[in-house]
């Protein structure tokens, strides 16, 4: 019995190590892939003489949003209070929202985003084991993003992430 106890004990710490506190100032960077929106849009675009004369321009578009987001600066801060902050600079505009944030284990939840734009009112996230990065997968928020008249379309959804590396 005492060997199970010392065992229990061990694994309950070396978790706890594992899980350390996500407190602290992060900096951090999106990965969108659009090429799905992008297939979809040629794929269309070589059945319709109509969409053929416009695809390079559609793709032209993608292409300019997508390097806006991949240019964007993005920065978290998780207080020890549970609330937080992130900010957004993107094209030389400020955005800021707050929040609240908890832990378990190595899952990070941000909940209650103040964003005004549409964006997500709560993300999921894994910290790694070192407690430097957070990654918060974004393939469902694009999605949902993208709406009914895109998926109507059969247009695919782009998939991505936010990391971000404590500072």
């Amino acid at each position: 019995m005492k060997k199970f106890a010392f065992l229990a004990l061990g694994i309950s710490l070396s978790l706890t190590a594992f899980a350390g506190s996500a407190v602290g100032k992060y900096t951090g960077k999106l990965n969108i892939d659009f090429s799905p929106v992008k297939n979809a849009l040629k794929a269309k675009a070589a059945k319709n003489a109509n969409m053929k004369s416009q695809l390079d321009q559609q793709l032209a578009m993608i292409d300019a949003g997508a390097k806006a987001l991949a240019d964007a600066t993005v920065s978290l801060e998780l207080k020890k209070d549970g609330s937080l902050t992130m900010k957004q600079n993107q094209k030389g505009k400020d955005k800021s929202e707050t929040g609240k944030w908890s832990q378990s284990g190595n899952t990070i939840h941000l909940t209650g985003l103040s964003t005004t734009d549409g964006g997500p009112k709560e993300l999921t996230g894994t910290m790694s084991k070192d407690g430097k990065s957070i990654v918060f997968n974004l393939d469902a928020e694009l999605k949902k993003q993208m709406g009914k008249n895109t998926q109507a379309a059969g247009m695919g959804s782009p998939t991505g992430n936010l990391t971000f590396k404590k500072v």
